[in-house]
């Protein structure tokens, strides 16, 4: 028996001395692969995942909580949206990732603070943080604080509005309607269902604009 243990760890003992780095390689290189898909998420959402204001806005990924982020990689793999830049460009680079990697991006972007790259006009500011704060009572629609937090930065499954592109932030409110529709088809597993409102599109630019502005 003894002479069999000291086999095994004169094996051992060459196989470390033969392969040293073998372990720092594979470290190496998966490091090198989330670091790519860092980079490669970036080059459309920011060097700060700050979202982009352009022709089409590019939603903020800074600062969302790891728990939404983990959803909306589902939904995007599964193509459970009808959309196709994110089939095309987002699905491909998520599903060539193991959930341990893929995780490592999502964290990386959670813990990112920028400025808003896309604030909507100040003159909206007030109206949009009452509405924000109160909600309109007249109308049932209830204070967006009570799911998305006083200072609009999400939780869990409850995404972050603090900082997100105005334009983004518009189209969305703006288009409630459909999202109701895709999260129904998306299952209780994806993100949480959105409160239904009936807000006027002045109102939807107000809030926008509030939200836009935090940081």
């Amino acid at each position: 028996m003894k002479s069999t243990g000291l086999r095994l760890a004169l094996s051992a003992g060459l196989l470390a001395v033969v392969f040293p780095g073998a372990g720092s390689a594979q470290d190496s290189g998966d490091k090198q692969t989330v670091e790519a898909k860092i980079r490669y998420c970036k080059d459309c959402h920011g060097q700060q995942g700050q979202g982009f204001q352009g022709a089409y806005p590019v939603p903020r990924l800074a600062g969302q909580p790891f728990a939404y982020l983990q959803a909306k990689a589902e939904v995007i793999m599964e193509h459970r949206r009808d959309n196709p830049t994110a089939d095309t460009f987002v699905a491909p680079a998520l599903a060539s990732m193991n959930p341990q990697k893929r995780g490592e991006v999502f964290e990386h972007f959670t813990t990112l603070n920028p400025p808003p790259a896309g604030p909507g006009p100040q003159e909206l500011v007030p109206a949009g943080r009452r509405i924000y704060e109160e909600g309109v009572p007249q109308d049932n629609v209830p204070a967006c604080t009570s799911c998305h937090g006083p200072e609009a930065k999400g939780s869990g499954m409850v995404p972050r509005l603090a900082g997100q592109i105005y334009p983004y932030a518009v189209k969305v409110l703006s288009h409630w309607a459909i999202v109701n529709n895709e999260r129904a088809r998306e299952g209780a597993s994806a993100v949480k269902s959105p409160v239904e409102h009936k807000l006027t599109r002045s109102q939807i630019e107000a809030v926008c604009a509030y939200i836009s502005n935090l940081n």
